[in-house]
């Protein structure tokens, strides 16, 4: 079976990642739009433009399932119906079913404006500042970042991330809060509802910016993994 997944970076390998830990193999084809990134700060027509971009790629490659590992490409094509996998009937099942729980919705702009998680028992904040950290270095200590986002922020017991990226943020999180809090993570919900039972694993990761941070942020992630990382044209 032949998986296209779709993101602008990270975040998208963090969610291949979680797959491939749950034993979940297949040859899977990663469209990383790095040259787009961040994603969350731009409108819906560019969005729209990537998609389509990335659609046209998945099916000349032959993928037998689309996943669109980023909420904030997912915002916006979410009322198109279309035969693509993404996070967010997952994320909002965990939130209905905890509606007792005052989430903090962690996301980008985008998905934040388009209100793909708002609920009665919702709070928004849109974080644009840690895809851009992330990217940068995955492992650097985000405690200040987060501090600037929550430090005002009151009488939650739940959080969303609400972004695949935000995964990489859970320990740092858990330090700063201090609490015992229940923490929704898109990348992992999404893994978990993926059912895949090939024996073999295969993973080619097509991107369309090359750069030496790139590639040791991929080597850091699956350097126990057979991987290829190819220059989309």
């Amino acid at each position: 079976m032949k998986i296209g997944i779709f993101d602008s970076g990270l975040g998208g390998l963090v969610f291949l990642k979680k797959l491939i830990e749950q034993n979940k193999y297949a040859h899977f084809v990663f469209y990383g739009d790095y040259k787009h990134n961040p994603l969350g700060n731009k409108n819906d027509m560019q969005l729209e433009k990537y998609f389509d971009s990335a659609m046209s790629f998945f099916m000349k490659e032959k993928c037998d399932k689309v996943i669109i590992a980023c909420n904030t490409m997912a915002s916006v094509i979410l009322k198109k119906n279309l035969d693509v996998i993404t996070p967010i009937p997952f994320v909002l099942n965990q939130i209905l079913t905890n509606e007792k729980k005052k989430f903090l919705i962690l996301a980008t702009k985008k998905t934040i404006k388009n209100k793909i998680y708002h609920n009665k028992n919702t709070i928004e904040i849109a974080c644009p500042l840690f895809v851009k950290k992330l990217e940068k270095n995955p492992r650097t200590d985000m405690t200040k970042i987060i501090d600037k986002y929550l430090k005002k922020v009151k009488g939650y017991d739940g959080i969303v991330l609400g972004c695949t990226h935000y995964s990489l943020l859970i320990d740092d999180l858990k330090k700063y809060i201090n609490k015992d809090v229940l923490i929704i993570d898109s990348s992992l919900e999404l893994a978990n509802h993926i059912d895949l039972d090939n024996k073999e694993l295969k993973i080619d990761i097509y991107i369309n910016k090359e750069n030496k941070n790139i590639k040791e942020n991929i080597d850091w992630l699956f350097n126990k993994y057979p991987y290829e990382i190819h220059k989309l044209r």
